[in-house]
């Protein structure tokens, strides 16, 4: 995670997670929420890019970006489990086990046609062929 400045576009602190970070980061309170891919779910403040603390769920992995709340930060697993973490300490609030025996995958994002970059949202189908009257 890479903090950027939003007046002159300069990096300011970087902070190395503990594998590929799932979705983006949540913001709440000045402090980012990010889980990984490895199972990590890290509390990062965001001013200094300093950890204030982490949790591993073991080889669960997390399938996309968090919602924060001030009384909690709700993050979904692979494996069909949505868990609430303390945005203070990290404990977990409670978890709930969808009714699925399907793990559950992200989608890749898909190349932006327009920019080239990474494009968050479904690419537009192309237009239909049309024929004109003769």
């Amino acid at each position: 995670v890479v903090f950027v400045n939003g007046r002159d576009g300069q990096a300011g602190w970087r902070f190395r997670t503990r594998g590929d970070v799932q979705g983006s980061p949540a913001l709440q309170n000045g402090v980012l929420f990010a889980g990984t891919r490895t199972g990590y779910f890290q509390a990062i403040d965001a001013q200094t890019g300093a950890l204030k603390w982490e949790k591993s769920l073991g080889s669960v992995n997390f399938t996309g970006s968090p919602l924060a709340t001030p009384s909690a930060v709700f993050v979904g697993t692979a494996r069909g489990m949505i868990v609430a973490f303390s945005p203070e300490n990290g404990d977990i609030l409670w978890r709930y086990r969808l009714k699925t025996e399907r793990e559950i995958t992200p989608r890749a994002p898909r190349p932006n046609a327009t920019t080239g970059g990474e494009g968050g949202g479904e690419a537009a189908p192309a237009p239909e062929a049309t024929t004109a009257p003769t």
